[in-house]
């Protein structure tokens, strides 16, 4: 009973290791540095975006693409700054009020790897308001899982908790 015990304790352990323990990713890519305008929300359609990379890049495969809300793609004309091998700059289309991604892929010319990325760009209503179907609703969403886990967490502490009692006898 001690080794089951014991056992489980040591699974839980390296389960909350594996969940609590912070992802880190690889740094050894072009990855985007910012971006003008950033992530967020526009009042109109820009003429363009500038996108700062962390490293130098190849240009015949590095792009950038803006994803409307239905799904659809629209990939840009790009340019690159000739004495600055870390920006990227993309012509937009006009654009209607909504919500878009702006969806990137960058091949680096320090180590040849690729890496991909978005961010939202929302384009406001002409006087100024969000247009529909542009909330947000992570923070609640993560609320709630976070409640999840603290209940689970909480059972099973309860469960476990009666298991080391011995037996009334």
């Amino acid at each position: 009973m001690v080794a089951v015990r014991n056992f489980i304790a040591i699974v839980m352990m390296a389960f909350a290791i594996v969940v609590v323990a912070p992802v880190t990713g690889v740094f050894a890519h072009a990855e985007l540095k910012s971006s003008e305008p950033a992530d967020g929300m526009v009042a109109t359609t820009p003429a363009e975006l500038t996108l700062h990379f962390s490293q130098n890049l190849i240009t015949a495969q590095s792009w950038v693409a803006i994803r409307d809300s239905q799904g659809g793609d629209t990939q840009l004309k790009v340019a690159f700054d000739a004495n600055d091998k870390k920006l990227m700059k993309a012509t937009t289309p006009q654009l209607q009020p909504g919500t878009y991604t702006i969806r990137w892929q960058s091949l680096s010319a320090d180590d040849d790897d690729f890496a991909t990325g978005s961010y939202k760009l929302i384009v406001l209503n002409p006087d100024g308001s969000k247009p529909p179907g542009t909330e947000d609703n992570t923070g609640k969403v993560l609320t709630v899982i976070g409640l999840v886990i603290v209940v689970a967490a909480a059972a099973f502490g309860v469960w476990f908790m009666k298991l080391r009692k011995p037996a009334a006898g």
